[in-house]
C-alpha cells in the first residue's frame, strides 16, 4: 500500500490484492480504478452490462441442461432426470446469486454506497465488497480480494481499511 503523487497530478492511494491493484484517485476527480499490472494508463474501459460473458454462457448451459433433463425424462425415466435437474437447479442458484457482481474496472466516488470489508472462511480470503450504482441506477457488488499476506495480515487488512476510510468511502 502506497500514497503517490504522479507527474501528471494525480493522487492516488494503492492497494495491491490477490490479483490486481486497487487505485483510490483522490485528485482530480475521486475514484476507485482496479488494474491488473498497477498503471492507471492500462486499465481497460469496461461497459457495464457487458463484462459478464461468464453469465451469458451459464445461462446458455442452464437452456442446454433444461432441455437434457426433460428430453432424459420424457425417454428415459424419472430417477435419471434427477441427475439434469439438480445441475439444472444449481446452475440457477449460481446466476441468481451472482446476479449483481461485476468485474468493471472504473467507480466513481458518487456512485459509490457503502464499502465492506468481509472475511470469507470458505474461501480463506479477505476483501471488500464495494456496492455502489452504475449507470443505470442499478445496484452493482464490486469484489476486491487482497492479497493473503502470511503473519501480518490483521495488519495488513486494517490498512486498508484505513486507506478506504480515510479518503471516505467507510
Amino acid at each position: 500500500m502506497t500514497s503517490q503523487e504522479g507527474k501528471s497530478t494525480i493522487r492516488q492511494a494503492v492497494i495491491k490484492g490477490k490479483t490486481e491493484y486497487c487505485h483510490l484517485i483522490l485528485e482530480p476527480k475521486p475514484k476507485i480504478v482496479f488494474t491488473i499490472d498497477g498503471k492507471i494508463s492500462s486499465h481497460q474501459t469496461t461497459i457495464l452490462g457487458k463484462e459478464n460473458g461468464f453469465f451469458s454462457w451459464m445461462q446458455f448451459v442452464v437452456i442446454i441442461m433444461f432441455i437434457l433433463s426433460l428430453l432424459t425424462y420424457y425417454y428415459v425415466g424419472f430417477y435419471y432426470a434427477l441427475i439434469p435437474s439438480i445441475i439444472t437447479a444449481y446452475l440457477l442458484y449460481v446466476i441468481y446469486s451472482s446476479w449483481d457482481m461485476t468485474t468493471v474496472h472504473v467507480i466513481d466516488k458518487q456512485d459509490v454506497i457503502e464499502v465492506n470489508l468481509v472475511k470469507r472462511s470458505y474461501l480463506s480470503a479477505t476483501g471488500f465488497d464495494i456496492r455502489f450504482k452504475d449507470s443505470k441506477g442499478n445496484r452493482k457488488v464490486r469484489r476486491f480480494l487482497l492479497a493473503n499476506q502470511g503473519a501480518g495480515k490483521e495488519e495488513f487488512y486494517e490498512k486498508a481499511k484505513e486507506l478506504f476510510r480515510n479518503n471516505g468511502y467507510m
